[in-house]
């Protein structure tokens, strides 16, 4: 799986490239098959967690299993347009104002820079 920032990942979006990727600054992980009105969501996919916060953790491996609602991103695996995280606590990272519209640019930047 390709892995690109945020900013490219936006890039492709804005070009309206279809791709998979993984986001280098914050693990999300991304696939758009095609550009449909909707996107499958699964925020508690994995059971993995970052060292620094397993450690601050009061639950056990199974307990964490159990609320994580593992495997939710097989559930949107047919989904053209997905958004997944295998890791729980991710970092978070947003570089868009809530209220600014999505705009496809005509001619942006490739996704990615060169193939």
């Amino acid at each position: 799986m390709r892995k690109l920032s945020s900013e490219e990942i936006i890039r492709c979006i804005q070009s309206r490239e279809e791709f998979e990727a993984t986001a280098t600054d914050t693990g999300l992980r991304i696939r758009v098959g095609h550009y449909v009105p909707f996107v499958g969501m699964a925020i508690h996919a994995g059971s993995k967690v970052r060292e620094e916060l397993e450690v601050k953790c009061a639950l056990d491996d199974y307990q964490r299993w159990y609320e994580e609602d593992p495997d939710t991103d097989a559930f949107i695996g047919s989904m053209p347009s997905r958004l997944w995280a295998p890791t729980a606590g991710l970092r978070t990272t947003s570089t868009a104002h809530p209220k600014t519209p999505f705009t496809p640019k005509r001619g942006a930047e490739k996704c990615g820079g060169a193939r």
